[in-house]
């Protein structure tokens, strides 16, 4: 049996590989036997760092939280006709491997302090960034960003402003604010 090909479906839509998205089989790998015994079914095993994962057999898999930061690929097992063949179980083959996003990475990230998108002079705007595993967190680094004009729908980096937080001055008002993490 050749190698099935897996792939990942971002089921929650946030660009990241993580908890809730679902992995499938794209390509089933292809059959063969010495003998030319007939396949009648395949199993499957999906596994974490090579682990198997506990109920999970399907040829889907979802994505749970214990598997954040590891890789993950299905074994896939041929079988032949027992009542004709011995033995009837051919090689496992395991696929190629998807790696799923660490606990930590940022999936998410809300501005608190701005009033419909928009910032208040002398009031501190605080990133809270939502990470992987569901907690919320810090990013590595933080870049806020401001319409290049008003209403313009273009940001353009606000130079030394890459904390946590932002406080707005006067030049900032009626223009929208971002924060870009990583």
């Amino acid at each position: 049996m050749t190698q099935s090909t897996i792939v990942s479906a971002d089921t929650n839509s946030n660009g990241v590989f993580d908890i809730g998205d679902v992995i499938s089989i794209s390509q089933q790998g292809a059959f063969s036997d010495p003998d030319g015994d007939a396949e009648s079914q395949r199993t499957f095993q999906w596994q974490a760092d090579g682990a198997d994962i506990s109920g999970a057999t399907s040829d889907t898999y979802t994505v749970t939280a214990s598997d954040l930061g590891k890789k993950i690929t299905v074994l896939v097992t041929p079988h032949t006709d027992p009542t004709i063949t011995d033995p009837d179980t051919g090689i496992a083959v395991a696929s190629n491997e998807l790696s799923a996003a660490s606990a930590s990475t940022p999936i998410a990230v809300q501005i608190d302090g701005a009033v419909n998108g928009f910032p208040q002079v002398d009031t501190e705007l605080s990133a809270v960034v939502q990470l992987a595993d569901g907690s919320a967190g810090d990013a590595g680094t933080y870049q806020w960003k401001i319409e290049t004009a008003i209403g313009s729908g273009v940001y353009q980096n606000i130079p030394g402003a890459n904390g946590k937080t932002y406080k707005p001055v006067a030049g900032d008002q009626k223009r929208k604010i971002q924060i870009e993490v990583n």
